[in-house]
């Protein structure tokens, strides 16, 4: 089996024969979330919009998963050839407000931990957190693609912060999330690294899951206080929320028998261990509440 040094050539010597003329197959690495920076594989076609971007790493695990050297090349050039045809359709995609007004998406992410990041993005402040927007380019069969709205984007559409921010909320208001109870999201609980017994109180306090339709960027949920106030009046207590990840929140109800600073302890352990949490995913160290009677979200004390 190959080490990840020879697959990564591997794949681009793949691409680049496949591909020959139809596109120019490049390594970069990119800036993610939290300053952090992944490499990989960048396909440039004859329109500017088609230029998908795939990571290395995971084209790897792939592959030391199935054993199959070609999948990560053939997934590259079936990503490739979708978005070819969309940029045919779309070719003002990044410039055209009629086409991204209905596409925005807010996406909560740690402002002090994305400080360069958001050097050039378009964010408000909430809390100790940044509220971005992003523009969904496709969203079907299994693919999430988006790109974050910088203010160079902002200004090509003629509009302003307020415009843009009014319709991302808009948006923001008619998507669909949904709370799911501890039995449906033991899997992903240990994934995310949080150990039930440090975070519950006697007796053991019910854990829920808070995401979106397709657990991308799920954490946004915190700003749907309508939806935390309903699920909270089913309860008639208040709400811890703990940063799971950038994409998904866990609900505690408030008994009474917890303490923030303990369950901030957890949370700042599990964002550290890279074995559970990959550091681009880490939403935030802190630890939320959430007043039922105030339907308002602030940094637990």
């Amino acid at each position: 089996m190959m080490d990840y040094r020879e697959y990564k050539e591997f794949t681009v010597d793949t691409l680049r024969r496949k591909l020959g003329e139809e596109a120019q197959v490049s390594l970069m690495e990119v800036n993610k979330l939290n300053d952090t920076k992944r490499e990989a594989v960048l396909l440039k076609g004859k329109l500017d919009e088609s230029c998908p971007v795939l990571y290395l790493d995971g084209l790897y695990e792939e592959y030391r998963r199935t054993g199959d050297e070609y999948s990560g090349a053939d997934r590259c050039i079936s990503v490739f050839s979708g978005m070819e045809s969309e940029a045919v359709k779309n070719l003002e995609i990044r410039f055209d407000w009629e086409f991204i007004r209905p596409r925005l998406e807010i996406r909560l992410v740690g402002k002090e931990r994305n400080r360069v990041y958001l050097q050039d993005k378009v964010y408000e402040g909430m809390l100790d957190l940044a509220v971005m927007f992003g523009v969904v380019l496709k969203q079907e069969d299994g693919i999430h693609a988006a790109v974050p709205v910088t203010r160079a984007m902002m200004e090509a559409c003629g509009i302003g912060r307020e415009e843009l921010s009014e319709a991302a909320w808009q948006n923001m208001r008619k998507e669909q999330f949904c709370i799911r109870e501890m039995s449906e999201v033991l899997r992903p609980l240990t994934e995310c690294g949080f150990p039930p017994e440090l975070i519950c109180g006697e007796g053991g306090t019910e854990l829920y899951v808070m995401t979106n339709e397709w657990d991308i960027f799920g954490a946004r949920g915190m700003c749907r206080t309508d939806i935390l106030s309903a699920f909270a009046a089913g309860f008639r207590k208040n709400l811890y929320i703990l940063p799971c990840s950038v994409h998904e929140l866990i609900l505690v109800k408030d008994e009474g028998d917890m303490n923030a600073g303990d369950i901030r302890k957890v949370v700042r352990e599990v964002n550290r261990n890279g074995a559970v949490m990959r550091e681009e995913d880490i939403l935030s160290d802190s630890v939320y509440y959430f007043d039922r009677w105030k339907r308002e979200v602030r940094i637990a004390e």
